[in-house]
């Protein structure tokens, strides 16, 4: 396991260009981890535990926001205008199956060409109970390669 410690008010940005693969426990928030992401050079499907976050932080980053209500055709389109580029993919953990199903059958190389981003996983935990999507999300989680995938949390849990 790999340490990193911040200085207070240092942003993992300024230390590096990706987030590690694995599980990120940032012991504080704002340091950056979600912006790291949608920044970075490589295609990325960021999944988030609520619509507003999808929401905020797909328009802050101009990325392609995925829910309930985001049809198929707005998916291609994103695909067809970033072909190229490297694509950033906000999705509500409700919608991940449906997205990933998309991108599939769009042809996308999902499992080896893109990151699996799972944003405050707290969450997906205290969650979980009564939003069963929440751990559907983290089951996929477990479907891609181990360095295609990561988490973050504001705690994590020791077995």
């Amino acid at each position: 396991m790999k340490t990193i410690i911040l200085k207070t008010g240092t942003k993992l940005g300024e230390v590096m260009d990706f987030l590690p693969n694995g599980i990120i426990d940032k012991q504080e928030t704002g340091i950056g981890a979600t912006t790291l992401e949608a920044t970075c050079q490589r295609n990325s499907i960021i999944v988030e535990p609520t619509r507003a976050i999808v929401e905020d932080k797909s328009k802050i980053h101009s990325c392609l926001g995925f829910m309930g209500g985001v049809t198929e055709d707005k998916v291609l389109e994103y695909l067809e205008n970033h072909k190229g580029q490297h694509r950033k993919i906000f999705v509500v953990s409700d919608s991940v199956s449906r997205l990933i199903n998309i991108l599939v059958n769009a042809g996308e190389g999902v499992h080896n060409d893109y990151f699996y981003f799972v944003d405050e996983m707290e969450q997906y935990i205290t969650e979980a109970s009564y939003r069963e999507s929440m751990g559907i999300a983290l089951d996929y989680y477990e479907i891609f390669p181990a360095d295609q995938r990561a988490m973050v949390s504001a705690y994590v849990y020791n077995s």
